[in-house]
């Protein structure tokens, strides 16, 4: 028997293997397991819609307010001044901000080699009530390299 009380050093072993097992495993491992927030999935479906260029299916989250402001032509006009020509954009990882009745979600949106974030803020009816996108300076860091 590995481990016992009449074998400490066995406990140590056995504990530093489940840390090892589990240091293996990247965290998107574990974050695929957790179940999205409804601001999540609302803000990952309209950032969907803006990586496929479906700006109409990007705003069937939007509310009335919203729509009326942002319809999707210059939806896009907005997301190509923030992309420009580079077609490599891909969805980073989300964080919630809870902001009053709303649920501001932090996108990061990686474009090539750089990213900003996409803020959208969505409300107590799951709808999207405002958008903004804030610069970076920063380069995404490619690990190994």
């Amino acid at each position: 028997m590995i481990s016992s009380t009449k074998n400490p050093r066995g406990i140590k072993l056995c504990i530093a293997l489940c840390v090892a097992v589990v240091g293996m495993q990247s965290p998107a491992a574990f974050a695929e397991t957790a179940p999205m927030s409804p601001a999540d999935k609302v803000a990952t479906h309209v950032m969907q819609g803006f990586i496929k260029h479906d700006f109409t299916k990007a705003e069937t989250d939007f509310d009335d307010r919203m729509k009326q402001a942002l319809p999707p032509d210059q939806l896009k006009d907005k997301w190509d001044k923030r992309t420009g020509t580079i077609d490599d954009v891909k969805m980073g990882e989300l964080h919630d901000t809870p902001y009053q009745e709303y649920m501001i979600v932090w996108v990061r949106t990686i474009v090539g080699q750089h990213y900003f974030w996409t803020k959208i803020v969505v409300d107590r009816n799951q709808k999207v009530a405002g958008l903004s996108f804030s610069p970076s300076s920063e380069k995404v860091r490619i690990l190994g390299t």
